[in-house]
């Protein structure tokens, strides 16, 4: 028989389990706003959980409310630094602020981390964005090496060499 202390944490376990599967029917219905509400009552009570920071950062991002949601991202960060997802959206966030710098610096830490095509085809459009034609087609050409199906690098190469 359990004892009414653990009892209680068990009750509180899975209130909190119920929360989070709640956030997670409503993020995946597109609910963002209600979500958000459900994780930021989760977070009063694991105030300090890297999923659930960024589980509230994408809701944040989809709702589009950048500084907020790269502020929980980057808290999520501060406790698993290895999240390429969170540190993807953590670089999406900075180019909708402006912080461009900050953006390819995540961009290429997931690179590193977890080389993907749509990450490199990021970076070409930033470098692209800021006249760096050069490293731009370096960032297309490795999305095409990853993935020589992707007709999007592939199309950005072209319109890249034809300017």
């Amino acid at each position: 028989m359990l004892s009414p202390a653990k009892n209680q944490m068990k009750t509180i376990d899975e209130s909190e389990d119920d929360l989070l599967i709640q956030a997670d029917i409503l993020e995946n219905s597109g609910e963002y706003s209600k979500a958000l509400l459900v994780y930021e009552e989760a977070l009063q009570t694991m105030k300090r959980h890297p999923k659930l920071l960024a589980r509230n950062g994408y809701c944040l991002y989809m709702l589009m409310r950048f500084d907020e949601a790269e502020a929980r991202f980057t808290e999520s960060l501060e406790l698993k630094p290895d999240a390429v997802t969170t540190r993807f959206f953590r670089a999406r966030c900075y180019e909708n602020i402006g912080r461009l710098d900050d953006a390819l610096a995540d961009y290429y830490t997931c690179a590193e981390t977890n080389p993907k095509a749509d990450i490199f085809i990021n970076i070409g459009l930033l470098h692209q964005f800021r006249k760096d034609s050069a490293r731009a087609r370096e960032s297309y050409d490795k999305a095409i090496l990853l993935d020589p199906e992707n007709e999007i690098a592939a199309k950005l190469l072209d319109q890249l060499i034809e300017t």
